[in-house]
């Protein structure tokens, strides 16, 4: 069963008045039709479906709002009076998130009116008034649809606006959209239509309309595994058999000899004289003669080909699944004003600040405290966090991350110079150490030349000697090795914050089998614990309680290479599971902002970022556990308040529940993992909130809250990230039907001839049958089995509306 979808959710305040004022409302819910999860309109009061030419099943907006607490997906709105509806489906390229040019001209011919996504991110909805002169689809593989009165359907609606508009009056467009995509679709052909379909003379269809046609009869597949030259056991036969099928499309002979020449089957013995004419020859005046097929495939893997579907090539999936909007409101109260504020200047998506200072606080908080998320038990879950974000290039991850970690890196300088300061002091004390020692030293020679027997120890035995040097406490490290990374952990047990640029380096580095012994401390560092790290010069340290949080960026191609690698076997040990994911949609159309920071948000959360640095674990109203002899046993610890345990209980049983149904290794143990991420967040949030307030006690349902809607949050993004594979089967599947349609492969072509010229993303042979697969399934590509010496070979060819679409 395919994946449940995950919409969009609505932005109430960018739905246009003139939307809400009209009484044609409805909710939709996802239901599996098949394969397919559709969206069947549903009343919003008294359950039941809503019909689009039943008024009295429709309600006014305030009750669709309504309804959406109560399990609905969506809301749409009935096209009713001079309203009109218009539907783009899957038109913003994964890669890019750019609409479709077709798409771009027709938005561009509407500016002005209500222009919004749809629910699954992909697609966009166009709301104005006018008179539609034909309603229905049109548009490349029929992805333009246009509804008004006259056809009563509904749309939903999310309220994603692309740009400020309204639903106004836009007949002149709605006229160009009917003569661009309508008119001329059902007008017929024209002459140079038809010219094309005929030979040079006009008198019958030419060589490549016969093909055509062939292709897309019943006996297609027959006729493919003929042209491919599936001879099977009687070349003869074959070759009439394929000569029988063209002429039923034509019975000019030079046409015949022609297209027979082009095919598979063509061989030397075709030109062989045969008394007055050649083996051709006769073949052919045989087939014109009798008429009909005397050939049957003996292969029967070939005989159960199928044949094109009579609707058409299906459009491809979208790359990437939909995903939820980051929720500003679950952050804490000291964070929410500056993060938005520097996503709006910067124009960046608000989880690319968001996330690295809820990272940021996350390896703050765990130097003090961790949870127990239940009431009695031991289970112990430390604060850190790992996460990850992920967008192409120009998105500003890398500003957005540098102005989220500018706290952090005031704090790294503060404790730089203090550290600094306490060297020359300890400079100092060293050189008056050294000089006290020199003297005791010079004294003890004087006493051994008068007396070699003397008692040296009052030289020696005091407590004068250098103090050690003094450890800098460290906040944060940038693109350490883990070598290095180890030795300030050493020095600084509490944990720090690791900071990656560009997390595909570390990845990439960390899945070499010569770096296994890296790869586990980093896996360790995760999980928390104790850890023995063994140095060559300095030998073994022990880390009592290793703590690391780690935030960095990477972009989805060398992303979804790793995930590859991970499914192959290669470095397969949850690493990348361990990460939270932020992957949000390009944040759409640009516009500048040019205004000074607000500085009232800016100092909230950098003071309050300055208040977990500093923060005691007692006023937290923290437990301890103590061991058998008194002595404090792990880290100060707070559980969750009664409420709180309630809602985080409930929601753990229905994410079990999800787990064991997660479709693929690793999506199910990222799912695992938020066992950790909850607690964890719902801890850094209750702990910013209470340092700031200067209260305590046990973790709040407030946080728990916002934890586990942060949980769907990043569910809905780690489902797009274990998508990946899903985006590169899509890829290579586009891949390679643009390979075919320009002509790049022969006509037949097997998977060999695919994989042979190692074009990006058709270098494995696996991607290679996942992609024939999938063009087979929609429709695009037909398919035939060749009998041959040995196991059959497989050969594809485009269907004709693949070729023609």
């Amino acid at each position: 069963m395919p994946a449940r979808p995950i919409a969009l959710p609505p932005q109430w305040e960018n739905i246009p008045q003139a939307l809400r004022d009209l009484p044609a409302w409805v909710v939709w819910r996802y239901a599996l039709r098949g394969t397919r999860w559709t969206k069947p309109p549903c009343r919003a009061k008294g359950g039941g479906f809503a019909r689009t030419d039943d008024p009295a099943t429709w309600a006014d907006f305030a009750t669709a709002r309504a309804a959406m607490a109560h399990g609905a997906d969506g809301i749409g709105i009935v096209i009713t009076q001079d309203l009109v509806g218009i539907d783009l489906d899957h038109v913003a390229e994964a890669d890019t998130g750019q609409f479709e040019q077709w798409a771009s001209e027709i938005v561009d011919r509407f500016r002005g009116c209500h222009v919004e996504r749809s629910p699954g991110g992909d697609g966009l909805r166009i709301f104005c008034r006018g008179t539609v002169r034909h309603s229905g689809k049109a548009g490349p593989d029929n992805r333009l649809e246009v509804y008004g009165s006259n056809s009563p359907r509904y749309l939903t609606v999310t309220g994603h606006r692309i740009a400020d508009g309204d639903v106004i009056d836009a007949q002149a467009a709605l006229d160009w959209l009917h003569d661009t995509y309508f008119a001329a679709r059902n007008a017929g052909p024209t002459a140079a239509d038809r010219a094309q379909d005929r030979a040079p003379d006009g008198s019958q269809p030419s060589d490549e309309e016969v093909l055509r046609r062939v292709r897309g009869a019943a006996n297609g597949p027959k006729f493919m595994r003929l042209w491919a030259g599936d001879s099977g056991t009687d070349p003869s036969a074959a070759d009439a058999s394929l000569l029988a099928i063209l002429a039923f499309w034509t019975r000019d002979r030079a046409q015949l000899d022609r297209l027979f020449r082009r095919s598979g089957l063509m061989r030397a013995k075709w030109d062989e004289k045969r008394g007055a004419n050649t083996y051709g020859e006769r073949t052919i005046d045989a087939v014109l003669a009798m008429g009909g097929a005397t050939y049957e495939a003996s292969d029967t893997a070939a005989a159960g080909a199928q044949a094109a579907s009579p609707q058409g090539p299906q459009p491809l999936p979208p790359e990437l699944p939909p995903v939820l909007a980051f929720p500003l409101d679950a952050l804490p109260d000291a964070f929410r004003p500056w993060v938005s504020d520097v996503a709006e200047r910067m124009q960046c998506p608000a989880e690319f600040v968001a996330v690295p200072m809820l990272v940021a606080a996350a390896s703050l908080v765990a130097r003090h405290v961790a949870i127990r998320p239940q009431a009695q038990t031991d289970w112990t879950e430390r604060a850190n966090l790992w996460a990850m974000l992920v967008g192409r290039p120009g998105l500003m991850k890398s500003p957005a991350l540098n102005a989220a970690l500018a706290p952090m890196r005031k704090l790294e300088a503060t404790a730089a110079e203090a550290h600094k300061a306490l060297m020359k002091d300890q400079e100092i004390v060293s050189k008056v150490t050294k000089l006290k020692g020199d003297r005791d030293m010079k004294s003890a020679r004087a006493a051994l030349s008068k007396d070699p027997y003397a008692n040296l120890t009052e030289f020696f035995d005091k407590d004068d000697a250098a103090p050690p040097v003094p450890a800098r406490v460290r906040y944060m490290v940038n693109d350490a090795t883990y070598e290095s990374l180890g030795q300030v952990l050493e020095e600084n047990p509490d944990g720090v914050l690791s900071v990656r640029d560009e997390l595909r380096s570390l990845l990439l580095h960390l899945s070499s089998e010569e770096q296994a012994t890296a790869r586990g401390f980093y896996l360790q560092a995760w999980s928390g614990g104790h850890y023995v790290f063994d140095r060559v010069i300095r030998g073994s340290i022990a880390i009592e309680d290793i703590r690391l949080s780690m935030v960095g960026s990477i972009q989805p191609g060398p992303l979804g290479d790793l995930i590859q690698r991970a499914r192959r076997g290669v470095a397969d040990d949850g690493m990348l599971e361990r990460f939270l994911v932020a992957w949000p949609d390009s944040p759409g159309a640009w516009r500048e902002v040019d205004r000074w920071p607000d500085t009232s948000a800016k100092q909230s959360a950098w003071g309050a970022i300055e208040r977990l640095s500093v923060m005691a674990a007692d006023p937290l109203g923290v437990e301890r556990e103590l061991d058998l002899h008194g002595r404090i046993k792990g880290p100060a610890f707070l559980r969750f308040a009664p409420d709180a345990r309630d809602a985080f209980r409930e929601w753990r049983a229905e994410w079990e529940a999800k787990i064991q149904e997660a479709d693929g290794e690793g999506l199910e143990g990222a799912l695992s993992k938020f066992r950790h991420h909850v607690p964890a967040m719902a801890l850094i949030i209750h702990v910013v909130d209470a340092v700031s307030r200067g209260v305590g006690g046990p973790v709040s349902l407030k946080a728990t809250l916002s934890a586990l809607e942060l949980a769907d949050y990043f569910e809905s993004h780690t489902r797009r990230l274990h998508s990946a594979a899903r985006r590169a089967r899509i890829r290579a599947a586009r891949s390679l039907l643009a390979k075919a349609r320009a002509g790049s492969l022969p006509d037949p072509f097997s998977a060999r001839d695919v994989y042979r010229p190692q074009w990006s993303g058709l270098t494995h042979k696996e991607a290679i049958s996942d992609a024939l697969d999938m063009l087979g399934a929609h429709g695009w590509l037909v398919e035939a089995s060749i009998a041959s010496i040995g196991r059959p070979t497989t050969v594809y060819a485009l269907t004709e509306g693949a070729r023609h679409g």
